[in-house]
């Protein structure tokens, strides 16, 4: 009997592990795609938008927004950096903190709102 209990109880704290691991995996993972979908915004901003970074804004974002008016806007950025990210699970949405370094060495930060339309996530709001 204590053998059996001990045996039901070594198999619940692994399967507890192994649903933390999961869990930690999952969390970073959907970190790293509201990341790369901000990188992918802030990259292709840099000449101007492309129809490839039009197609990585949410729906509301495109209906604010004009796609000539974003493909002439360029920034003329010689590096940014992601400072934080903070991922909202029960709204789809994720704020991600960056620090522009601009070509002539001046620095800012600014916000972006990530959201997560079916199966990505996409830019909603960025500074304009």
């Amino acid at each position: 009997m204590l053998v059996s209990v001990a045996l039901v109880f070594a198999a619940g704290c692994a399967f507890g592990i192994i649903r933390l691991v999961l869990g930690v995996k999952h969390v970073s993972d959907v970190e790293s795609d509201v990341n790369e979908a901000t990188s992918a915004f802030i990259e292709d901003s840099r000449d101007g938008l492309s129809q490839q970074g039009w197609d990585g804004l949410c729906e509301d974002a495109r209906g604010n927004y004009a796609q000539e008016d974003l493909a002439g806007r360029k920034q003329e950025l010689s590096g940014y950096s992601i400072t934080g990210t903070d991922v909202d699970w029960a709204r789809g949405q994720a704020t991600v903190r960056v620090e522009l370094r601009r070509e002539d060495g001046t620095r800012g930060q600014e916000v972006y709102v990530v959201e997560e339309e079916g199966e990505r996530w996409k830019v909603c709001a960025f500074p304009a």
